[in-house]
């Protein structure tokens, strides 16, 4: 699925600057007749803060780095010395991995000395943990200041993923194989069940291959973005400009995927006997943002 949307907005970010360019020529071959050059003549006189409304629409590419996004490249297209639009796209991708017990993996109790009594051991956790970000964006920035032009506000959406997920791989530490080999068929896998304290009841089987997954993704596909910055997406004075933003974007609430949770519900089984849950929950609602990046004009 996002996969989808990062083909829909580099489909998008291409169309986008075909389009304009296309309407700049038609503006161009207007302004080279005679009816065209009076017209410009006139429109000089009605300025804006010594700024000819004239100017030609500008184009440029972008790259930045971002928090929550990663790297990042963009296309702009400046409609005026004060609008500007741009479409882009972020990746990043982190991983890490590590070994513990699943005594010491944070499940409930109940679960994990189930699962021991069933082996007759303290399985092995073979950790790994992975953050992706994939995000396109579109944005419109506006520089309200004619004494400080480089100053613009921009509002936008972010569509795509954030994700946080977990996967353990469950052996025994004695033979360093999965816990699948302990049993004559996968059926056989140990599960654990238990009642929550609202009475809510749960069972967490491990994968056919004794494996361990939970996904934090982080909240809406579509996330709305307001922010401030400095410098210019699509320079209209020399052909290079770095900038910096910063803003927050509204992700919606965190929300958790486990194949391994065959009865309940995921969502309110990882805040059992986890007090910080709820608080990450709340508190990743919003999403603050830092980019630094550098524009080049190419037309």
């Amino acid at each position: 699925m996002y996969n989808r949307y990062k083909t829909l907005f580099l489909f998008l970010l291409l169309y986008s600057l075909c389009s304009l360019s296309l309407s700049a020529n038609s503006r161009d071959l207007y302004l080279s007749s005679p009816v065209g050059e009076s017209d410009e003549i006139q429109g000089a006189d009605l300025s804006m803060d010594g700024t000819d409304r004239m100017d030609k629409i500008r184009y440029a590419l972008g790259t930045h780095i971002a928090v929550w996004g990663g790297v990042g490249i963009e296309g702009a297209v400046g409609f005026t010395p004060k609008l500007t639009a741009r479409l882009g796209y972020n990746f990043f991708s982190w991983s890490v991995s590590r070994d513990k017990s699943l005594s010491s993996f944070g499940l409930p109790k109940d679960v994990s000395n189930s699962v021991q009594e069933s082996l007759g051991y303290d399985p092995q956790a073979a950790l790994k943990g992975s953050v992706l970000s994939s995000m396109g964006y579109a944005l419109v920035d506006y520089h309200p200041f004619s004494s400080f032009r480089m100053f613009h506000v921009s509002a936008g959406a972010y569509f795509g993923k954030i994700s946080v997920s977990a996967k353990a791989l469950l052996n025994n530490p004695t033979s360093g194989r999965s816990i699948v080999y302990d049993w004559d068929s996968p059926d056989d896998l140990p599960q654990g069940s238990f009642k929550d304290t609202d009475g809510n009841q749960y069972t967490i089987r491990p994968t056919d291959e004794g494996e361990l997954h939970l996904t934090s993704i982080f909240g809406n596909a579509i996330k709305p973005y307001v922010g401030v910055g400095l410098g210019y997406s699509a320079p209209d004075s020399g052909r290079v400009s770095f900038r910096l933003g910063v803003g927050v974007l509204y992700s919606g609430m965190l929300r958790f995927e486990s194949p391994n949770v065959v009865e309940g519900d995921v969502n309110k089984l990882v805040l059992v006997e986890q007090d910080y849950v709820p608080t990450v929950v709340q508190w990743t609602q919003w999403l603050p943002s830092l980019s630094l990046g550098l524009s080049v004009r190419i037309l």
